[in-house]
């Protein structure tokens, strides 16, 4: 997998949050996910299970009549067995 392939991922993660396709969200996590939302919020990163994080977006959105993510800037590393993305 390349660069344009992971960040193409990110991608259509962002546009399944924004359609709610929780179902397609839950496919495209791995079972557990490295959430990290420092920049705005402080705290540490977490180690989170998809499910927890799904769980969570879907009691805050629901509190908006739309979202869109709108991205750019991607910073991403990759291994054999991993990526990380910062956007």
């Amino acid at each position: 997998m390349d660069t344009q392939q992971i960040i193409a991922i990110v991608n259509d993660l962002f546009i399944s949050v924004d359609n709610r396709d929780w179902e397609k969200v839950k496919f495209i996590f791995a079972d557990t996910v490295l959430l990290d939302y420092t920049s705005m919020a402080g705290g540490e990163p977490a180690n989170l299970s998809s499910i927890q994080i799904i769980d969570s977006w879907k009691g805050i959105l629901p509190g908006f009549d739309k979202t869109h993510h709108h991205l750019g800037n991607y910073l991403a590393e990759m291994n054999a067995r991993s990526a990380k993305v910062f956007c």
